[in-house]
């Protein structure tokens, strides 16, 4: 079924227990499914990644992080290994956003970015630091440990 397809056509397929959802607001008579898909249609094509972007030396670098940070799963096998992991690759996400190893974020957005407690994010910064995946930075006078090169306070 292409993306462009809409949910009426699907239609007969409602009765099936999964779409529970479905018959409930038609028989309700807020039957606006078809409209929400295409507003989240309309959304995912805006918001879509621009084709053609040309690598730098930067993703290159990204990469090679990437790959030493998802090598050995085991590593985060360990207390806080799973804070450290999602902590990394929310770095990666916001370096490869700014195609950039030097990031200046603060230890709140980056809780919010890598869904981890701030406190959390701030002791596992400087254990990561500590291990080697970065280097220990100093902002508006606090010192603190972060991968990537980055900034956090």
């Amino acid at each position: 079924m292409q993306a462009t397809r809409s949910l009426t056509y699907s239609a007969p397929s409602r009765q099936p227990p999964g779409l529970v959802r479905l018959r409930e607001d038609a028989a309700r008579g807020h039957d606006d499914t078809e409209r929400q898909w295409q507003r989240a249609l309309h959304s995912a094509a805006a918001f879509a990644p621009a084709a053609g972007i040309e690598r730098l030396p930067i993703d290159d670098e990204l990469d090679l992080i990437e790959d030493s940070v998802v090598a050995d799963p085991s590593r985060w096998a360990r207390p806080g290994g799973a804070s450290d992991e999602r902590i990394l690759h929310a770095l990666l996400v916001l370096a490869r956003t700014a195609r950039t190893r030097s990031l200046d974020i603060d230890v709140r957005r980056l809780a919010v970015s890598s869904a981890v407690a701030a406190s959390t994010v701030s002791r596992r910064l400087r254990v990561l630091a500590d291990e080697g995946m970065g280097h220990p930075t100093s902002t508006g006078g606090r010192h603190s440990g972060s991968p990537l090169g980055t900034e956090a306070s």
